[in-house]
């Protein structure tokens, strides 16, 4: 039996120890351990076929164990069996480890490369990428990374938040796929086929919209909570426009025309002007002008919204997407809060588009389909958008006018709707 001199109780007893000579203890077979001026590492001292003796520090101890040591000799000498030098084995290794990207390194090359040219709100990206995947996992190189421990954190969090579970996997699996393309990821894609359904997660198609007393519950609820007026109002135009968040959100002073009555978005700043190329234009009738005035006199910048980083404090920089998120939540929050009940009954959950569906199904009740397909800023089926290529303001402005009489009466009453202005 083969007698092993180097023990786990001599490395514990000597890490740290200064001698005045450098001490070596062998373990037989080329491996041993040196302590110089306090630290251990192990060498492996081979002979290589063409009878050069030779040797090499394998690592470090205590962050290479001895168990981890012996299992680097016997992999170092299946190199030396077979002619090769050990020594450029691990110059190689080290090499390749310093290539390999961890996750982060992979989500970052994507953000730099491809999301800062292509997404709008690269900071919400970045953020809930941070959130949900990065702080677990970013740290740990790609290759070490297994599907199943992804899709068990993932499964965890999607059970708290299953739309921005999908949010994210879907720009963690494109950052993936992207440097895979690129060349800067070298393994395969582990996420490659995870689906929405394997965390859990049905998206169904939302058809929440609220019903005549709950909008009337939003909008008493909008003028008597704790918010900063400047939300009070972009809740508003939201619901009086049925508008994407995101386009109050971006948007800029100049976008407003109150001369002609028109607010445009250019059409690299709404979702169908990616395809079409054509801006949206919707009309500032003279009820709904008051609503962008208050905006604009919070304004601090360009931007019409701007973030707010603390209460009553406002930056110079665009709304983000969270405080645009938060709007729904923190009103819904405030209405069930109330102890109140017969007042400020309990309210189903709803997002901010939900507020677009609800515009939109009013609208039907005394707008033309094409008309109010307009007013949400949708394309029209076929070619219809190539060879129409009228704006449709004019017939956008009496809906609108009626929508905000609807408004009126649904809050106040019938006996208290006010007068449109011309």
């Amino acid at each position: 039996m083969k007698r092993v001199n180097l023990t786990d109780t001599w490395l514990r007893a000597n890490k740290g120890k200064i001698y005045d000579k450098e001490k070596t203890k062998s373990d037989g077979g080329g491996l041993e351990a040196r302590l110089r001026n306090g630290v251990i590492s192990f060498t492996y001292r081979p002979q290589l076929k063409d009878g050069t003796r030779i040797k090499m520090t394998i690592g470090r101890y205590p962050e290479m164990t001895l168990a981890e040591a012996r299992e680097e000799v016997v992999r170092y000498k299946a190199v030396v069996a077979k002619g090769g030098d050990p020594r450029r084995t691990k110059k190689a290794e080290i090499a390749q480890a310093i290539a390999e990207p961890t996750l982060s390194d992979i989500f970052d090359y994507w953000f730099e490369n491809y999301a800062k040219a292509n997404i709008k709100d690269t900071t919400y990206v970045e953020n809930r990428f941070n959130t949900h995947v990065g702080n677990e996992f970013g740290k740990i190189y790609y290759k070490d990374l297994s599907r199943h421990q992804i899709v068990k954190h993932l499964m965890e969090r999607a059970k708290k938040t299953p739309s921005m579970v999908g949010t994210v996997l879907g720009y963690t699996k494109q950052a993936i796929q992207y440097a895979i393309d690129h060349d800067y990821l070298k393994h395969s894609h582990i996420l490659d086929t995870l689906s929405l359904n394997h965390l859990g997660i049905r998206k169904g198609v939302r058809k929440r919209t609220l019903t005549e007393q709950e909008v009337k519950l939003v909008l008493d609820a909008a003028e008597q909570c704790t918010w900063h007026e400047r939300n009070k109002v972009m809740f508003k135009l939201m619901l009086f426009y049925g508008c994407r968040g995101a386009e109050l959100m971006q948007t800029k002073r100049s976008w407003l025309d109150f001369e002609k009555g028109v607010w445009t978005v250019p059409a690299e700043n709404h979702k169908v002007g990616k395809r079409t190329g054509k801006d949206l234009h919707r009309p500032i009738i003279g009820e709904v002008k008051p609503l962008w005035e208050k905006a604009l006199s919070f304004s601090k910048s360009e931007f019409v919204f701007n973030h707010m980083p603390a209460k009553n404090t406002f930056s110079d920089q665009p709304m983000t997407r969270n405080g645009l998120l938060h709007i729904s939540i923190s009103l819904q929050r405030w209405i069930n809060s109330q102890e109140d009940k017969e007042r400020w009954p309990l309210l189903e959950d709803f997002a901010n588009h939900d507020l677009r569906r609800t515009a939109r199904s009013f609208w039907s009740r005394f707008g033309e389909w094409s008309v109010c397909e307009k007013m949400l800023g949708h394309k029209l089926p076929g070619d219809a958008d190539v060879y129409d290529t009228h704006d449709y303001i004019d017939k956008m402005v009496p809906v609108y006018k009626h929508w905000w009489t609807e408004l009126e009466r649904i809050q106040y009453g019938e006996g208290k709707v006010i007068s449109l202005r011309a």
